[in-house]
């Protein structure tokens, strides 16, 4: 909320302050706002708690009830949410090891698109002023950062021999003509690598924030990088870190493995020979808490995975950066997370809509960052933009959600 506040434990002190109060406990007092604490508050173990979700004509929607001057413990809820407390608990895990969208509260009971925390937040606010007057505040500003995962850079250059090899094998099965020209083109310098929309991303991002997150290791399936080594890669990241800000793109198998986070950040930051302190999960795949412990010993201080890879929205319920909050070892961390709102893979394949419906969709999306002033961050990968593979079209999605986004 932007306001400026202090906590204290002796109630005498607390009757005596003039100015807006909350009082976070079971003991009476007039002339403030009362909000009974639940037991997630004050307990140091990890429980699976059994409680109430429900719609609430004044509040959205409410968890945690109690009764006092709002209907329900206002920061125990908050706390379940941006914690991801669920995620904790005794879970099934997807083809990739990732907490699924589906076990969640926020869809379950259809908050999923809405920042829910920051609306609480809001309203919260409105209730101190009805009993208090107005309260000075900074409020925050309605922010765009448009982030482009490099899964693979290009789809032919610098390509090592065996992949080429594979490639050339596959068209000649299938007796495809346009795509052996191609690679034949582009190895030649005749033809634009197809993947190579970097000048065209530039073109449509010059007015807004952008970050390029960096696959620079790997050797799962899910990993077809450029190798880092090559001279292609080397003059891409070269010229983009004279642009851009670089952060990493953690591999597929870095997510419980802080050697490997490790190793790909040191070889990124060679590369742009600058250092590297913002990070996205290769496949958003992480473990809570270890991936985000690992990446803080790694020397990353912000984290970008926070989405699902199936649902678009606020899998955190903010549009708000927030510290990252350890429940295991019960301690905030130093570790800001950034929810990513949406992602162009999740749009076309997983929600599976048309270019209209994506549009749509996004619009209503940013709407509702934009309503608490949050930061609006979208996922593309550059290799989509390249019009082929399915993707026809998808350019348009891309420009206009960059528009939408961009206008306050």
């Amino acid at each position: 909320m932007g306001i400026d506040y202090q906590l204290t434990d002796n109630f005498e002190n607390f009757k005596s302050v003039a100015g807006p109060k909350i009082n976070y406990s079971y003991v009476e007092c007039d002339g403030v706002l009362q909000v009974l604490p639940h037991d997630i508050i004050s307990e140091e173990r990890i429980t699976n708690h059994h409680f109430s979700v429900k719609h609430h004509h004044e509040w959205d929607t409410i968890m945690f009830e109690q009764p006092g001057t709002i209907p329900f413990d206002i920061f125990a809820a908050s706390f379940y949410l941006l914690s991801r407390y669920e995620e904790y608990l005794p879970h099934k895990v997807d083809d990739h090891g990732r907490f699924t969208s589906n076990q969640s509260i926020a869809v379950e009971y259809g908050f999923i698109e809405t920042p829910l925390v920051d609306k609480w937040a809001l309203q919260l606010k409105g209730v101190l002023e009805k009993l208090f007057g107005k309260i000075p505040c900074v409020t925050p500003t309605y922010r765009f950062i448009s982030t482009f995962d490099i899964d693979t850079a290009y789809l032919y250059r610098g390509l090592p021999k065996d992949r080429q090899v594979k490639k050339l094998i596959k068209s000649l099965t299938f007796l495809n003509v346009q795509t052996l020209a191609q690679q034949y083109n582009v190895n030649k310098g005749k033809m634009q690598d197809p993947y190579d929309t970097f000048a065209y991303i530039e073109q449509v991002t010059h007015n807004c924030e952008v970050l390029f997150f960096v696959l620079s290791g790997g050797k799962n399936e899910y990993d077809e990088l450029i190798p880092m080594e090559t001279t292609e890669m080397q003059h891409l990241l070269t010229s983009l870190s004279k642009k851009y800000a670089i952060g990493l793109h953690p591999s597929y198998e870095s997510f419980d493995k802080k050697e490997i986070t490790l190793a790909e950040k040191n070889a990124l930051a060679k590369t742009i020979q600058k250092d590297v302190i913002f990070s996205r999960q290769h496949f958003l795949r992480f473990q809570l808490p270890l991936t985000m412990n690992l990446l803080l010993q790694s020397g990353i201080n912000e984290d970008y995975s926070m989405a699902y890879s199936d649902i678009a929205g606020f899998r955190a319920s903010t549009a708000h950066p927030f510290q990252f909050f350890d429940l295991e070892s019960n301690k905030t961390t130093a570790l800001t997370i950034y929810p990513t709102l949406l992602m162009d893979v999740t749009l076309r394949y997983n929600m599976n809509l048309t270019t209209h419906a994506a549009i749509s969709k996004a619009e209503q999306l940013i709407q509702e960052v934009k309503q608490v002033n949050g930061v609006c961050i979208s996922l593309w990968h550059n290799s989509n933009l390249s019009e082929t593979n399915n993707w026809l079209h998808w350019k348009e999605v891309f420009e206009k959600i960059h528009t939408l986004a961009s206008n306050r």
